[in-house]
């Protein structure tokens, strides 16, 4: 479900717990991360919000996601966890689903 900066900022501030795939537009690496995250969500029975790489540049989001795409986690409100596509250590967790499914 997409969301964009007002409905995030919401969601933030009634300290709720979400997922937030972030993605750019006909980026290759967003749309391959977006087929693993998709059979994700159908083999788990959860729901991601999407938003694009540049809608988070009105929240806070934008403090910690330097790269697209990401996988960021909220819980309460606060990040807990998010995927850096900049970071060696977090390659393997785009290449799969079993792989993202150990990071989650």
């Amino acid at each position: 479900m997409k969301m964009d900066s007002d409905k995030f900022n919401s969601l933030e501030q009634e300290n709720k717990s979400f997922v937030v795939f972030v993605y750019q537009e006909s980026c290759i690496t967003s749309y391959d991360l977006n087929s693993i995250l998709l059979n994700f969500m159908k083999n788990n029975n959860i729901s991601f919000y999407k938003m694009t790489f540049d809608d988070i540049k009105n929240t806070s989001m934008a403090n910690y996601v330097k790269y697209c795409p990401s996988v960021v986690i909220y819980h309460h409100g606060k990040i807990v966890a998010y995927l850096d596509a900049n970071s060696n250590e977090d390659i393997s967790f785009f290449e799969s689903v079993d792989n993202f499914k150990t990071w989650f």
